[in-house]
């Protein structure tokens, strides 16, 4: 009589390849984590990267803008000719404080600091009369208004405009 298992040498076949199978399997999947681990971990190190990078760059131009007030605002807090001017007191000299205003324009990149309205569209959009001040942020928000202007409200504004952060220097 003929038997119907197949010879033992077949026999052990199948199990192997199930349980190569099940090892290939297994080998892929512990790689296939270990790899993904570590992109993730590299993603994580650029994102870190780039994030430190941003964050200097956001500090270092608050300090240079900062800087660049705390220059404006001293150079006005001694400037006296700037006071005669503007509470028009006799003796004030225009054309020095024009020509510092200038100056500052050029050295200090302060090219959007002072504004000539030469015909009149700012006056229109902010409502300023003859006399009128206005303490500006870059963004055009009006941080201050004086119809006559005094240099101690023009300080205190400035102060709170940055911050108090002048007078910590």
């Amino acid at each position: 009589m003929a038997s119907i298992h197949p010879p033992l040498r077949s026999r052990w076949l199948v199990p192997a390849f199930v349980l190569l199978f099940l090892i290939i399997s297994a080998t892929s999947t512990w790689f296939y984590q270990k790899e993904k681990a570590r992109a993730m971990d590299a993603v994580a190190e650029q994102l870190k990267a780039v994030s430190i990078l941003l964050n200097r760059q956001i500090t270092n131009w608050r300090e240079e803008r900062f800087s660049d007030a705390k220059v404006f605002a001293s150079s006005l807090q001694r400037n006296h000719e700037l006071d005669m001017v503007i509470n028009k007191q006799p003796g004030a000299n225009l054309s020095a404080v024009a020509g510092r205003l200038h100056t500052w324009a050029k050295s200090y990149r302060y090219h959007d600091t002072l504004i000539v309205d030469t015909q009149g569209l700012v006056a229109k959009r902010y409502d300023a009369k003859p006399g009128t001040t206005y303490l500006l942020r870059p963004d055009q928000h009006v941080v201050a208004r004086w119809r006559t202007l005094d240099s101690a409200k023009l300080q205190v504004a400035l102060a709170r405009a940055l911050g108090s952060q002048i007078g910590q220097a």
